[in-house]
């Protein structure tokens, strides 16, 4: 079971995580990690290079668009270590709908991880009154697919072709959608 604490600077805690705000001290973390082409192919907005600067800038995005209610982006850490393990977030799509976002180090893959940062997320979003969660995935990600599925998405029956920085390329995404 998780549970969704308010969200301002709390971190959202569960089991085994804590997915807490971005910090600049993450950079490091997030550029190495998301650079990684195993990682930055599967998720459409970083590029195959991503260094530190690049990662502030986001770091200090993100921390704009959570004072403007435009989006939530939380770490994924390790409750008992604190280590670093992924990021997890919603972006304002409009109309009380908002995209669910992830990605993980690989070194965290396999172990659940995902699935329950975004158990907590959707229960964190269903207390900021949103209203419907949309999410999607390459279809060359079938583990984010399996995520998505048991999380309760819904597919929508749209496939696009999404452009990824990663891929510097598009590539067919499988459309998702939940109401909360």
């Amino acid at each position: 079971m998780t549970t969704a604490t308010a969200l301002g600077h709390t971190p959202i805690e569960t089991d085994r995580l804590s997915l807490r705000q971005l910090t600049q001290d993450d950079a490091g973390f997030l550029a190495a990690t998301a650079s990684k082409p195993e990682i930055c192919r599967m998720i459409a907005r970083v590029p195959a290079r991503f260094p530190v600067l690049a990662a502030e800038i986001f770091v200090t995005r993100t921390i704009l668009g959570e004072r403007t209610g435009r989006c939530v982006v939380r770490l994924i850490t390790s409750r008992e270590t604190g280590d670093r393990y992924g990021i997890i977030g919603i972006d304002d799509a409009g109309d009380g709908v908002f995209d669910l976002g992830y990605w993980m180090a690989p070194s965290a893959w396999g172990q659940g991880y995902v699935t329950e940062a975004a158990r907590a997320m959707i229960a964190a979003a269903r207390t900021r009154g949103v209203a419907r969660l949309t999410a999607g995935n390459f279809l060359d990600n079938p583990a984010s697919a399996r995520v998505l599925d048991k999380l309760g998405f819904a597919p929508t029956g749209e496939t696009i072709d999404l452009f990824s920085f990663g891929r510097m390329a598009k590539a067919p995404c499988r459309r998702v959608a939940m109401a909360l």
